[in-house]
């Protein structure tokens, strides 16, 4: 979001649309795929290839998340997270 333009970044397009990232969010906050995860970002999760730290793979894109939206999204992380107790 940017000065009340949101960009969309698609896998074969880009573009933008006037409303805050806020709107957005609240557009978006009953569909399971979506989250912020910055002060400027909303990814969607079934793009995400890998989480480093503060980093979240998009495949194309390389997104920074953030203390105040990091726990939320981990939290989903951990609980969709399949794990062998073989380890």
């Amino acid at each position: 979001g940017a000065n009340n333009h949101v960009h969309f970044y698609l896998e074969h397009d880009n573009f933008s649309v006037y409303m805050t990232l806020k709107e957005m969010e609240e557009i978006l906050h009953d569909h399971p795929c979506f989250y912020r995860v910055h002060k400027s970002y909303i990814i969607n999760r079934n793009f995400m290839k890998q989480v480093n730290g503060n980093i979240v793979n998009l495949g194309k894109y390389d997104v920074l998340m953030t203390l105040p939206y990091k726990k939320r999204f981990m939290e989903y992380v951990a609980r969709n997270t399949l794990v062998s107790k073989r380890v």
